[in-house]
């Protein structure tokens, strides 16, 4: 199938020695390729290449990597292995990699490989001295990931593919050494040694050179190996599915499923594919991957497949994926021994194609979702191996290992087990492959979408819904309600009033329940789907008694990009005490595994809160570099009711796949728009290959329940780098203050703070107030934080003022006079980097003392 993880040769085992080994996975610096096998032949980016963690992705225009001179230098025999993925839209002629010197325009001795006809080619002068280790007209396949290898050694060169042998040519007179007589100055990878020629459009990863002849064996192994592949294209027995990926693991068809040429169709209620005994057998590392479809019905808790044993009526041992929560989960044995990997709360939507993947490797467990990482657990003791020592039996597609559980009600497609962890760029590529052939008839998308609809909170409706007019399937929706006074069809929601005294209005206190009635319909097939909600009544909101601070405190330390906590000391702004031991409260292992720029916000009714950060972490790796160019496109939430019971952090994709990174959001009620306006940072691409120069807009979406948002769109565009917005309200008027981006030498008020006001929030013309704010007291400011006082008509500002004293608090009594002075006698926590004070009640304050005070 062309898809790997980045593995390599065992020098131990190998007679062959590494001469240069790029796994690419060191992204601290992005103008640096480093070279792993220890000899630092370090590579150099030049034009347009960006690192994406496992790969090297080239431009196809002007991009690609120096490796360093005479790198050949006496070599009498030569291995060069590569996994790449070739575009589709990939100019000929071109060199995925050449090694060699340039003579005017054209190469002067040289070893090159290419894609069309795929090829090694080695030569003393140029194309007329060429000796070819050719495939017969055959050119490399495009769109995927492959793994390409050529060996050369006492005359024989042999070229591979996927692992296999393609080629040979045991005629060969030159040696590597031969080349230049061991002087090399131009050798690339992505560039060809002809200046005529295209540079190389696609990605790279693992590259290699021995000095030495590497085995068959030992190129076979440098592959992941497809463990069991059911692509479901053989019908000829409709008992037996057959294993495609060369090993006889044919699976055999139980009770009700139909095989149809395409997928298997399993039946819910007893069909099942029961696979060979010990299939784990030997695996420290596994990826299994498939493309799954569930019935509106599918009854839970189910399987989507399990692979183990079986003691009495439950798993003794297993591995197995559900939909419900979408989770991959490993055991020794039963429920009491698993390390899950799953997205807590989240179902895999039914009635649509799903393309589903699980990785382990290294005790990482990573769950993918149509080719996005959706959860990690990096604590898994177990590996595929120990399950039984080896020995499963009860290897099921369709069933579960508990015999209380309900079979599959759905379609299963190209089920692949593999040896090792595929990476995440293989898995986007297959998935990406994978869903684009899919198309829904009428009743599927109506299925689809029907399945897909949810009313976020449900149970507890607090705040405005979201219930969308039309689905991704291209459906249109139609909303009635049992209460519109309570819950309108456009999703407004209208609370009970909370007793007061005196003056109790009719019907206070009053928890309140509505059907909504959700009607989905295309061309003539149409589904119903009914929501019971709760509404409770509006609570009364106490005075303001204190303050409550979360920041992050840096990239200095492993825990530094999670989310702390503090309390201000009464109701003192400047004044504050740690929570947790000084400790971060929230943590996540999602994405990148970092939470910066935390934000939090109280919902216009006062009853419930959300929390949103910057999915970043730089910590590790300093990579400012690639965060901006293949950074995160989503970001965090955790939301509360009460700021001491919070929920698992979920990442939310918000900005478009244009995007670099998503820095720093911010939110805040829209009363005109009845939403949330989502606000953060992104630098936008012309195009997927984020190869451009470009830089930081502000972007912004709209939400009601930071689940379900509306198309990013763009905010302020400078002309030059903005981020870190925050805002505040005051008399009917926003005001929004921006870190200026530009240095010192670009704007006299470069690296501080921009303050300007408007009357409406997604307003894309802002009134100028005020720039330079913090200049003077600041070296330089970014991450502006604004707060009203609770007990006097004055505005905090706290400027952070990075690479030195952190946090610094500014203040004013005149909004619009856009003059800010520094506080003094104030005591912040250590380190606090950009983050929120929001005010608190006296109740909200003791319950988050109690829970977390020192």
């Amino acid at each position: 199938m062309g898809v790997f993880s980045v593995l390599a040769v065992s020098t131990a085992a190998s007679a062959a020695q590494q001469v240069l080994w790029y796994p690419f996975d060191d992204v601290s610096d992005s103008t640096v390729i480093t070279d792993a096998s220890g000899n630092a032949h370090n590579g150099m980016v030049k034009g347009g290449v960006t690192l994406t963690g496992d790969a090297a992705y080239l431009n196809g225009s002007n991009g690609y990597i120096d490796m360093p001179d005479n790198i050949m230098t006496g070599l009498n025999a030569i291995s060069v292995t590569a996994e790449i993925y070739i575009e589709p839209d990939q100019a000929t002629p071109y060199f995925i990699y050449g090694m060699g010197n340039i003579s005017g325009d054209q190469g002067n001795g040289y070893l090159f490989t290419t894609g069309n006809h795929y090829r090694t080619s080695i030569s003393t002068c140029h194309w007329t001295c060429e000796q070819n280790t050719a495939t017969p007209n055959a050119g490399l396949p495009r769109g995927q990931w492959i793994h390409i290898a050529y060996t050369l050694g006492n005359g024989v060169g042999v070229l591979y593919l996927d692992g296999k042998e393609v080629a040979r040519n045991e005629s060969i007179t030159i040696s590597p050494g031969d080349i230049g007589s061991g002087t090399t100055v131009e050798n690339f990878l992505g560039r060809s040694l002809y200046s005529a020629d295209r540079y190389f459009h696609g990605a790279i990863g693992d590259f290699q050179v021995w000095n030495g002849v590497l085995s068959a064996a030992e190129i076979a192994a440098s592959v992941p190996k497809q463990v069991l592949w059911y692509p479901f294209t053989d019908n000829a027995s409709s008992t037996v599915v057959t294993d495609a990926s060369g090993h006889d693991r044919n699976g055999t068809v139980v009770g009700g499923v139909t095989l149809n040429g395409n997928v298997a169709i399993l039946d819910g209620s007893s069909g099942y594919i029961d696979m060979p005994d010990n299939i784990m057998a030997g695996l420290d590392a596994i990826s299994v991957t498939t493309n799954v479809y569930i019935e509106d019905n599918q009854a839970s808790p189910y399987f989507i497949y399990g692979m183990g044993n079986i003691s009495g009526e439950r798993g003794n041992g297993y591995l197995f994926t559900t939909g419900n929560y979408y989770r991959t989960t490993i055991s020794s044995c039963h429920w009491s021994c698993e390390q899950n990997a799953g997205v807590s709360g989240q179902n895999l939507s039914r009635g649509q194609w799903h393309h589903l993947a699980y990785t382990l490797a290294n005790n990482v467990g990573t769950l993918y979702l149509d080719g996005t990482e959706v959860a990690r657990n990096s604590n898994v003791t177990l590996t595929p191996a120990e399950i039984g020592s080896g020995m499963t039996t009860a290897n099921f597609l369709g069933r579960s290992l508990y015999s209380a559980d309900n079979y599959l009600n759905g379609r299963i497609d190209d089920f692949q087990i593999w040896d090792g962890a595929l990476s995440a760029s293989a898995i986007a590529t297959a998935a990406k492959a994978a869903l684009a052939d899919v198309e829904l008839t009428d009743a599927e998308s109506v299925s689809a979408d029907a399945s897909a609809l949810t009313v976020v909170n449900a149970d507890d409706v607090r705040g405005h819904l979201y219930l969308p007019q039309t689905g991704a399937n291209g459906t249109s929706i139609n909303w009635q309600t049992s209460a519109s006074a309570v819950i309108a069809t456009d999703g407004i929601v209208h609370r009970a009033p909370a007793c007061t005294s005196p003056g109790t209005p009719s019907g206070c206190g009053e928890t309140r329940y509505v059907t909504l009635t959700a009607t989905v319909s295309k061309g003539s097939e149409s589904a119903t789907r009914t929501f019971q909600t709760t509404v409770p009544p509006l609570k009364t909101l106490a005075a303001f008694e204190g303050y409550m601070f979360t920041y992050f405190t840096g990239e200095g330390s492993a825990n530094g990009e999670q989310v702390y906590f503090a309390l201000s000391n009464g109701n003192n702004p400047l004044s504050w005490k740690t929570l947790n031991g000084d400790n971060p409260v929230l943590t996540t292992t999602l994405g990148e595994q970092g939470a910066r720029d935390p934000f939090i916000l109280r919902s216009p009714e006062g009853d419930k809160f959300y929390m949103i950060a910057t999915d970043l972490k730089i910590y590790g790796n300093g990579d400012w570099g690639r965060s901006q160019t293949w950074g995160s496109q989503s970001l965090l939430v955790w939301e509360s009711n009460d700021l001491v019971n919070w929920s698992d952090a979920r990442l939310v994709k918000v900005s478009p796949n244009t995007a670099g990174n998503t820095w720093a959001p911010e939110a805040f009620w829209d009363s005109d728009s009845q939403s949330y306006v989502v606000f953060w940072a992104s630098k936008i691409y012309d195009d997927e290959t984020h190869s451009n120069s470009t830089y930081n807009k502000m972007l912004y979406a709209t939400t009601r329940d930071f689940v379900h948002f509306s198309e990013a769109k763009t905010w302020v565009d400078a002309g030059y780098s903005t981020i870190d917005s925050t805002i505040i309200k005051h008399n009917g008027l926003y005001y929004r203050f921006t870190k200026d981006e530009r240095s010192a030498s670009e704007s006299a008020c470069g690296k501080f703070i921009l303050a300007e006001t408007s009357s409406y929030l997604t307003n894309l013309n802002w009134s100028f107030l005020a720039e330079c704010i913090g200049k003077g007291t600041l070296s330089a400011g970014e991450g502006p934080l604004i707060f009203k006082s609770n007990t006097e008509e004055k505005w905090y500002m706290f400027i952070d003022e990075f690479g030195g004293r952190g946090y610094i608090p500014f203040e004013t009594t005149n909004l619009d006079a856009g003059q800010w002075s520094a506080s003094s006698g104030y005591s912040l926590p250590s380190s606090p980097r950009h983050g929120t004070v929001l005010s608190i009640t006296a109740s909200e304050y003791q319950a988050i003392q109690n829970k977390w005070g020192n």
